[in-house]
């Protein structure tokens, strides 16, 4: 299968983020909570964005979780897009898969922590952690179509849509089903008078003349 490198994941994530703009939007009317897209920051020192920080940052990781048990976002799932392991197979481990989201969920994980605690070097390690996997995610661009997060976890993003061609039947029993029209298969004709292993009948008299 074919590996999936930056212009297929960006678009993927781009509806992801859509998707999650819109969970934000409908958590914000439900819980009455302001909106907080960064990791925390000052704004988390405050009560009610303090809590808005949290409420959001958890709603990101649940929606990330789905590459955990899914293999694939949302977004991935809509073009046909699963995280496999980098020797090809398809869907990876699960430790991998968990360790893949650890890692590329570092910033929101710290994030929680600073949100949690009010403790700065979480937030700046969160910071520092975003940076770090923003450059990484241009390492798609590389001829092994890997992000860091990729590279740490040994997967990569496969296209899975072409994997089978519709109308493919495994043949079962070692054999192939002969097509319409073709000859009797040997062993399956009619049993000659006598029963199996009799002499076959003796041939018409010729037609006389």
């Amino acid at each position: 299968m074919e590996r999936k490198g930056f212009g297929p994941r960006l678009l993927a994530a781009l509806i992801d983020g859509f998707i999650v703009l819109a969970l934000f939007c409908l958590g914000s009317v439900v819980f009455g909570l302001g909106f907080q897209f960064n990791y925390g920051g000052a704004a988390a020192m405050s009560g009610a964005a303090r809590g808005a920080s949290i409420v959001g940052t958890l709603l990101g990781l649940a929606y990330g979780s789905t590459e955990v048990f899914l293999a694939a976002s949302p977004g991935k799932l809509l073009l046909k897009m699963k995280i496999g392991g980098e020797t090809g197979g398809v869907p990876a481990p699960q430790q991998q898969l968990i360790r893949r989201w650890l890692i590329k969920w570092t910033p929101s994980l710290l994030a929680l922590l600073f949100a949690l605690t009010l403790f700065r070097p979480f937030n700046w390690l969160a910071n520092l952690a975003s940076l770090v996997l923003f450059v990484g995610c241009f390492f798609t661009l590389g001829a092994n179509r890997q992000a860091l997060h990729d590279v740490l976890a040994h997967t990569a993003v496969y296209g899975v849509g072409a994997a089978m061609q519709p109308g493919f039947q495994p043949i079962m029993g070692g054999g192939y089903a002969p097509g319409p029209g073709a000859g009797p298969v040997a062993g399956t004709g009619p049993v000659p008078p006598g029963g199996l292993g009799a002499p076959p009948p003796p041939p018409p008299p010729p037609p006389s003349l």
